[in-house]
């Protein structure tokens, strides 16, 4: 019995706080071994060539591009269906939370959180402009503030887009949306660093900061903080 209550207590601690345990066991990692940053993006770049061969590979590109200005057409439609939702005759007004909630996670997440808050305050360099990549620039590892920097590196818009339709899970509750948004965000991850345009942990830390803030909001808007609908008693 004693064992099926630990097991138990254990699977409910990694179902409230796995994420946060993951996020701080690889922030150990990646300011303990920063080298680690310049392996992966070491993988893409070739010194004989204009130094990264794939970046403007047309599939890069154009992932690149259609990621970039996403935005200009999420947030038009969002604000048009949040006010249909106050016009009678209008959207149902019980779909108002929903759209919201999606709203405030674009605006705050991969918006403000990410290029207000971690790219002005850490002021990394990136990838194709660091001494050890042909740049002029010194490698500054993840979490270090780069006081004479003037980077915008740490952590990746272009990431956290792609990993915003993770919030596509909270607002229907099924952990395959889940699973799709760390799919985008892992492609579009790939395509940032091939291009020279972000280390590793710039990426891999845009999904956690879109993965709280989908938690905190969902939690706020939506009165629940959990992607699937809770067990029948």
């Amino acid at each position: 019995m004693l064992a099926t209550f630990a097991r138990s207590s254990g699977v409910k601690v990694w179902r409230q706080h796995g994420a946060i345990l993951v996020c701080a066991a690889l922030a150990v990692v990646f300011v303990a071994w920063p080298q680690l940053d310049l392996i992966v993006s070491q993988w893409f770049y070739d010194a004989s060539l204009p130094g990264w061969p794939l970046s403007n590979h047309p599939i890069n590109e154009s992932i690149y591009w259609v990621f970039r200005y996403l935005p200009h057409v999420l947030i038009p439609i969002m604000l048009l269906v949040i006010g249909l939702s106050f016009v009678r005759g209008g959207v149902s007004p019980e779909h108002r939370k929903p759209w919201l909630f999606l709203f405030l996670v674009l605006l705050i997440g991969p918006g403000l959180l990410v290029h207000s808050v971690f790219k002005e305050g850490f002021q990394r360099e990136r990838p194709r402009a660091v001494e050890q990549f042909g740049g002029k620039d010194t490698f500054t590892p993840a979490f270090v503030v780069n006081e004479a920097g003037n980077g915008k590196s740490f952590i990746s818009g272009h990431a956290a887009m792609a990993f915003y339709f993770m919030a596509l899970a909270w607002v229907f509750r099924r952990r395959s949306w889940l699973y799709w948004g760390l799919a985008l965000g892992v492609v579009m991850s790939a395509v940032r660093i091939m291009q020279g345009g972000h280390f590793l942990s710039d990426t891999v830390f845009s999904g956690f900061a879109v993965f709280f803030t989908c938690q905190l909001l969902s939690w706020w808007i939506l009165g629940h903080s959990r992607i699937e609908e809770p067990e029948a008693a």
